[in-house]
C-alpha cells in the first residue's frame, strides 16, 4: 500500500474506532503506530523504518510544515476528507527523537453533535447549579482537572449554553491555543507562537472590544490569571480551565499563580472538577455482582455492568466515555476563600454513583481514586 493510501486508511480506521489521537513512533527495529481510544493506547500497526521518512514528509506536506526541518518541533493542522468519513480537522505535532521524528495526530470531527451538560454525564442537581451560575453577568467559572479529563469539551458546552440563552444579545469572545473547533456566534481568537498573540496580549485586546462573556482556554500563567480575575471583577463573565487534580487543590494552584485569596471570594463563582471514565460496551456488557472485597475499595455491594470484550469494542469491554463531575459553588461571594472550595474531593463518590447506575465499572472508578 502506498503512503497516501496508508494514511487515508489509518485516519479512516481511527475515526471508526473513535480514536482521539494517532501516535507514530520510530523505534530501533520498526515504526510503531498506536491509537488512543477512550483514553487508552492500543497498538494498531507497525511499519518498516524505510517507510518512516516518506510517511512523515507526507503528513508535513498536508499540514504545510517544513519538510527540510528534522531537528525542531513543528505544529500544523489540515482537514481530512475521504469517502464514507465525515470531514476531520487534524492537528499534527512533529518532534525529533533519538530514532527520528515522531508524529502525533489529534482528531477533531468537524460534524460534532452539540452536547448538553446531561449528555456529558452531569447529573440533574449539578446541571441546575451550573445553569444558575451561567445566568450571572459577571464572575469566574473554572473547569479543573488533569490533561485529558474533558475540560475543553465541557468549556465549549458552557459557551454554547450561554450563547443559546443570550439569544444574540451578548458578545461572546474566546482566546484559545489552539481553537479546537469552531463555535457559531462566538468570536474565537487563536493564540500561540504561530499567531504571535499570547493569552495575556489577547485578553488585554479582548477587554477593549466590549465583550460580555470571555472564554480563556487556560489559566496558564500569572498575568493571564490576574487579567481574568480583573475582568470578572469589572462586570464580565469569564470561563476558563485550570490544571488541578480536584476542587481542594484548585485554590493552592491559583495561589501559586499569584492570585490574591481575598479576590477569589468575590469573583470565583463555581469550580467544576472533572474526570472521564469508560462506559461498558452495549453489545457485551452484562450485569455482574460486586461486593465490598478489600480489592474493590467500595463501601457497598451491588451490581455493575461490565463486558468481556467483543468485535464492537475491540475486545476491551468498553465503548465510549462519560464524565464524572464534582461541583462546588460560591453562593455568597465575599472576601476570602469560601468554605465550599475547601472541602474534600467528592470525585470518587461520584464515580461510584456511576458504577451503581451502570454507567461505568469498579475498575474505572478505582482509577479516579488512585489518580
Amino acid at each position: 500500500m502506498d503512503t497516501v493510501s496508508f494514511v487515508t486508511d489509518l485516519i479512516s480506521r481511527a475515526h471508526r474506532s473513535r480514536a482521539s489521537d494517532i501516535h507514530i513512533d520510530p523505534q530501533a527495529q520498526a515504526v510503531e503506530i498506536r491509537m488512543r481510544i477512550d483514553g487508552v493506547l492500543h497498538r494498531c500497526a507497525t511499519l518498516s523504518n524505510e517507510r518512516h521518512a516518506e510517511l512523515i514528509a507526507h503528513l508535513k506536506i498536508r499540514a504545510s510544515l517544513r519538510t527540510d526541518e528534522h531537528f525542531a518541533a513543528q505544529d500544523g493542522r489540515f482537514t481530512f476528507t475521504a469517502s464514507a468519513v465525515p470531514p476531520i480537522d487534524i492537528r499534527l505535532s512533529c518532534m525529533p527523537t533519538y530514532y527520528g521524528e515522531n508524529a502525533v495526530l489529534r482528531l477533531f470531527p468537524l460534524e460534532t453533535e452539540y452536547q448538553t451538560l446531561a449528555s456529558l454525564g452531569m447529573r440533574r442537581e449539578h446541571v441546575r447549579s451550573v445553569t444558575e451560575v451561567l445566568a450571572n453577568s459577571s464572575g469566574l467559572v473554572l473547569v479543573v482537572g488533569p490533561t485529558g479529563s474533558g475540560k475543553t469539551t465541557t468549556l465549549y458546552t458552557l459557551m454554547e449554553l450561554v450563547r443559546t440563552a443570550s439569544n444574540s444579545r451578548t458578545i461572546l469572545t474566546s482566546i484559545e491555543d489552539p481553537v479546537e473547533r469552531p463555535l457559531s456566534g462566538i468570536r474565537q481568537i487563536p493564540a500561540g507562537s504561530h499567531t504571535g498573540i499570547s493569552f495575556e496580549q489577547g485578553l488585554r485586546a479582548i477587554l477593549r472590544q466590549d465583550p460580555d462573556v470571555i472564554m480563556v482556554g487556560e489559566l496558564r500563567d500569572t498575568e493571564t490569571a490576574r487579567l481574568a480575575i480583573q475582568a470578572a471583577l469589572t462586570g464580565h463573565l469569564v470561563l476558563s480551565t485550570l490544571h488541578a487534580l480536584d476542587i481542594p487543590t484548585s485554590i493552592p494552584r491559583l495561589t501559586a499563580l499569584g492570585i490574591d485569596l481575598h479576590l477569589l471570594g468575590s469573583t470565583l463563582r463555581i469550580l467544576i472538577a472533572e474526570r472521564l471514565v469508560r462506559t461498558p460496551c452495549d453489545s457485551c456488557g452484562i450485569p455482574r455482582a460486586f461486593g465490598n472485597h478489600p480489592e474493590n475499595q467500595f463501601p457497598l455491594a451491588g451490581i455493575q455492568i461490565s463486558g468481556d470484550g467483543c468485535a464492537s469494542c475491540n475486545m476491551t469491554g468498553y465503548q465510549g466515555r462519560t464524565g464524572v463531575f464534582d461541583i462546588a459553588t460560591n453562593d455568597h461571594p465575599s472576601d476570602g476563600v469560601p468554605t465550599a472550595f475547601e472541602r474534600p474531593s467528592l470525585l470518587f463518590r461520584e464515580a461510584f454513583r456511576k458504577v451503581v447506575e451502570g454507567s461505568t465499572t469498579c475498575e474505572e472508578a478505582r482509577r479516579i481514586e488512585y489518580a
